[in-house]
């Protein structure tokens, strides 16, 4: 930290410390120096907001009943930064030790380095070069059409579709450029002797500055960014319910169902936000735009079809000890393109034996899918997550037990897991598992269906055995090893 005489101050108990009115410097309770914005700043988040809904419905008749709505939101926030962004720790900007705004103390102390001629990290805020204004626009739109009715004269039927989109856009002005920056700190004119970046805009940049640099160099180093963001949904539901016949305790009742989901995302970001990759797996270098640490766009979908039915069941009612009696029985079958097919159910009763006094009881069985941002959103960071094909639609693994717990020469009991072949919905391409492990036990191989993200490029498989004959394995039981590419 330098006093704007070029002097240098002591970070920890504020030593020589001379602040005035432009420096903004500050001396906590503990006697640490820290510098406060001097800019004015929005204090509550503006926002603007339109909304418009509409829904009809129209009998054609007493069995048939078409219905529909539509619906529309936009909004609008514009946020001013009290300052500009902060450069971040990962891949700091660097100033040469010849740039010729060093300071006369700050050159005593490079030199004294054993590296007299190295660089020297800067660590600074933007807000000289220009105050950071975000700007955010929302628009979501949804509709839905049905038709529902009779059949006979206890059966009800609901069939709708519906579509909705979320657009997101997000703008951020007056950010600065870092390969601009440093091509600026460090400049070098046509004799070939650092110029502190005026041959590149007037004046140059003042790194230790605390006045505002030239609008030549204002407009050299800022940029202006807009990530975009789209989410859709498209859901198709058909439902059947009704009575089915008489019991002690009332009516039988039933509903069916069928319904397919449809969530898609789409992250386009401004490549000016996102790291770059480099030559070594995992590292990326940070992204053009100061201050972030950075996401790359990303994409996917998931999809599921569903089939659904439940069943209740009035068994008792108004007899001794039983003022109600119910059964509930339920289960539902989904198809999703990311961990395949699972079943899930639900069996619950209700004995009432009095009035006002209950007892229930259930079994169920239920599943969470890797939901859509756990799997597509845009990975953060400007390290880590270089893998090939992140963001991408993957297929999980799926390991079968082929063999038998039967002896089988020198690899012992063994079974044999094998990959699903390709999905056929996967529309042209091949879906690779994004972090299927398979387990080696003392006398089997199974296959524990985890989704897990950022594995390594190569992903163990399981162990497997060949079974040439059913009593003895051929060789070894060598792992196997499956190499990530891009979908």
């Amino acid at each position: 930290m330098v006093n704007p005489d070029g002097t240098l101050i002591g970070n920890t108990g504020a030593l020589n410390l001379r602040p005035n009115s432009i420096t903004g410097y500050v001396v906590s309770d503990t006697g640490t120096v820290t510098q406060r914005s001097l800019e004015d700043t929005t204090l509550q988040l503006p926002l603007e907001r339109f909304t418009g809904f509409a829904r009809g419905e129209f009998d054609l008749s007493e069995a048939v009943t078409l219905y529909g709505q539509v619906n529309f939101a936009h909004s609008t926030s514009d946020q001013l930064a009290e300052s500009g962004a902060t450069q971040s720790v990962v891949d700091p900007i660097r100033i040469r030790a010849d740039n010729p705004f060093v300071t006369p103390d700050l050159r005593i102390a490079l030199n004294s380095r054993p590296n007299p001629i190295g660089s020297l990290i800067y660590y600074f805020n933007t807000g000289r070069i220009g105050q950071l204004r975000i700007r955010q626009d929302y628009d979501v739109g949804q509709g839905l059409f049905g038709v529902k009715g009779k059949l006979g004269s206890s059966l009800r039927y609901d069939v709708y579709a519906s579509y909705g989109e979320t657009h997101q856009d997000e703008v951020t002005l007056n950010s600065v450029s870092r390969t601009r920056l440093n091509a600026v700190l460090n400049g070098v004119g046509a004799n070939g002797v650092a110029d502190g970046g005026r041959s590149v805009c007037a004046g140059g940049y003042d790194p230790f500055a605390f006045a505002p640099v030239s609008q030549s160099c204002s407009d050299y180093l800022s940029l202006d960014t807009t990530n975009r963001y789209r989410f859709n949904q498209t859901v198709m539901q058909a439902n059947l319910s009704g009575n089915l016949f008489a019991l002690p305790g009332g009516a039988a009742a039933f509903a069916i169902g069928a319904e397919y989901r449809r969530n898609a995302y789409r992250a386009d970001v401004d490549p000016r936000n996102a790291p770059t990759p480099t030559a070594v797996l995992g590292v990326t270098t940070s992204p053009d735009a100061v201050g972030t640490s950075g996401a790359r766009s990303s994409r996917g979908d998931v999809e599921v079809r569903e089939l659904y039915g439940e069943l209740a069941l009035p068994l008792l009612k108004d007899t001794p000890f039983f003022h109600s009696l119910d059964l509930s029985l339920a289960y539902r079958y989904s198809d999703y393109n990311t961990i395949g097919g699972t079943h899930t159910y639900k069996a619950s009763g209700n004995w009432s034996p009095i009035r006002g006094a209950g007892i229930r009881g259930g079994y169920s069985r239920a599943i969470r899918a890797p939901a859509l941002g756990e799997l597509f959103s845009p990975s953060s960071g400007a390290t880590g997550g270089n893998w090939p094909g992140i963001g991408r639609r993957w297929r999980p693994l799926r390991c079968n037990r082929l063999g038998t717990r039967r002896p089988c020469g020198g690899c012992g009991p063994c079974a044999r897991c094998r990959p699903v072949h390709r999905d056929r919905r996967a529309r042209g391409f091949d879906r690779i598992p994004i972090g299927i492990m398979a387990e080696r036990t003392p006398h089997s191989v199974s296959a524990t269906s985890t989704l897990m993200r950022r594995r390594p490029t190569a992903i163990p498989l399981g162990w497997c055995c060949n079974l040439p004959s059913p009593n003895r394995c051929s060789g070894r039981c060598p792992s196997q090893w499956i190499t990530i590419i891009s979908a």
